[in-house]
């Protein structure tokens, strides 16, 4: 059996607006996610996340605490990740156009208020509250599913983290091998229930 996969993410408000990447390389792709990616051996997992970010959106962070717990899997094939959110601070740079991630796979970053992100696809579902909130998340294991799909009529309506992936189908198995790249953020995942610890200060 595979060993589960380790990633970060970055938690980062700005102006009181989220910075999201999109989380496919398929221009035709919806979701959207925490900029960031795969750890490597031999560096720590703050040094791990401030090259990601840096590589996907030309920003310079700070990273501070852990706020976040996300896993997602595979069972059938045997793929499991499991994803550490951080508190980060822009210290240098900002969005430009022009900005290439070597990888290839953001094309899109970008800030959101609070209102932008009840409409957008986004995972995991809990990123808003505990972005716009203090105290630690958990994001229970859920299963991928297929990267495009539409909003419910209840996220429509407000609810954060309720999506559907059923509104278009992968391109052979490219889904899968995105979703294993060291570089990508996961595909839309059915739901379950989400928590939060009570709010602290840090």
């Amino acid at each position: 059996m595979l060993q589960p996969r380790l990633a970060t993410r970055a938690v980062i408000l700005h102006d009181n607006r989220l910075l999201l990447v999109n989380a496919y390389r398929d221009p035709a792709a919806t979701l959207w996610c925490a900029p960031g990616g795969g750890v490597e051996a031999g560096a720590s997992l703050p040094d791990n996340l401030a090259r990601e970010v840096h590589e996907e959106t030309g920003l310079t962070i700070r990273v501070g605490p852990p706020c976040l717990v996300n896993e997602f899997h595979d069972p059938d094939r045997g793929f499991h990740q499991v994803e550490v959110f951080f508190r980060c601070t822009i210290t240098a740079g900002m969005l430009a156009e022009g900005w290439a991630d070597p990888e290839g796979i953001v094309t899109r970053r970008r800030f959101f208020t609070q209102d932008e992100v009840r409409d957008l696809r986004l995972k995991p579902d809990s990123l808003p509250r505990v972005a716009w909130a203090r105290g630690f998340g958990y994001d229970p294991l859920e299963l991928i599913q297929p990267a495009c799909g539409r909003l419910s009529p209840r996220k429509k309506l407000g609810r954060i983290g309720r999506v559907s992936g059923d509104a278009c189908q992968p391109v052979g198995d490219s889904w899968r091998t995105d979703a294993m790249s060291p570089r990508r953020c996961r595909p839309s995942i059915q739901t379950s229930s989400s928590r939060i610890s009570p709010a602290s200060r840090s």
